[in-house]
């Protein structure tokens, strides 16, 4: 998910990510098989705002992990999404 914070950065934008994420010791996840089906559930709960993998991945490992601060610039979709035990998510950057 990193590939899709880093999207919307100039390079210098993404280096301080880069640097960012190292400093404050943030865990990567990486995804595996066994998370695609509950990922396909979150693609098929939300059909109205048609997300994208990166989006639905990270509303289910969100859910999995029970975290609820999320790194995104998307206000629309984060918004309206929310964890499994109906908790919103803090939008970390807009």
């Amino acid at each position: 998910m990193v590939a899709e914070a880093s999207f919307f950065l100039d390079i210098p934008g993404k280096v301080a990510l880069l640097d960012w994420l190292e400093r404050q010791g943030v865990i990567l996840h990486e995804l595996t098989v066994a998370e695609l089906p509950a990922i396909r559930r979150t693609l098929q709960k939300y059909p109205d705002l048609a997300p994208d993998f990166t989006d639905a991945a990270l509303v289910t490992l969100a859910g999995i992990h029970r975290i609820n601060p999320i790194i995104t610039v998307d206000v629309r979709d984060f918004s309206t999404d929310r964890l499994s035990d109906g908790r919103p998510f803090e939008r970390l950057w807009l």
